[in-house]
């Protein structure tokens, strides 16, 4: 529980970072609203989930400050700090905490997209051929055919020739 929301935090951190950097200040918005969301959802009361709370609230804090500063200074103050929010750093984020340990790759059949698994990022080229023989969307085009071929770009897309 404590590392989802750590992990949603330094995600929303980055996402929110590179768009207000792009000038996408609508996707920086909604960014922060799908974290809001997401802060909402999570609970707990371990010293683990505390500790992601408070570090996802003041992220949240920073975040908004360029959009709604006021309400952020406000937001600020709440979690006990005495300086000013504008002397607060902006928020950085954990790369490692910003890459999902298992990613959606596409399945091609005769090259036609049917299929898609999820599978580890880490994932080798057997264990991904395993996992799209034995997917029931995969079977249910291959229609008890053996396929001839297949070819698997680890990480982008897997294409099944029958």
């Amino acid at each position: 529980m404590a590392a989802s929301l750590r992990q949603a935090t330094h995600k929303t951190i980055m996402r929110v970072s590179r768009n207000i950097e792009s000038f996408a200040f609508n996707k920086a918005v909604a960014d922060i609203y799908t974290f809001v969301n997401t802060l909402t959802k999570e609970h707990g009361d371990s010293e683990d989930y505390l500790f992601a709370r408070r570090e996802a609230y003041e992220a949240l804090a920073r975040l908004m400050a360029p959009m709604t500063p006021h309400f952020a200074e406000e937001i600020w103050q709440l979690l006990g700090h005495a300086t000013p929010l504008v002397e607060a750093p902006w928020p950085s984020y954990d790369a490692d905490l910003t890459r999902d340990d298992m990613i959606s790759m596409p399945v091609q059949i005769n090259g036609k997209k049917r299929a898609e698994i999820q599978v580890d990022r880490e994932a080798d080229r057997e264990t991904i051929e395993g996992l799209v023989m034995a997917s029931p969307d995969v079977a249910r085009f291959l229609g008890g055919k053996t396929p001839r071929k297949i070819i698997v770009v680890p990480g982008r897309i897997v294409n099944v020739v029958i």
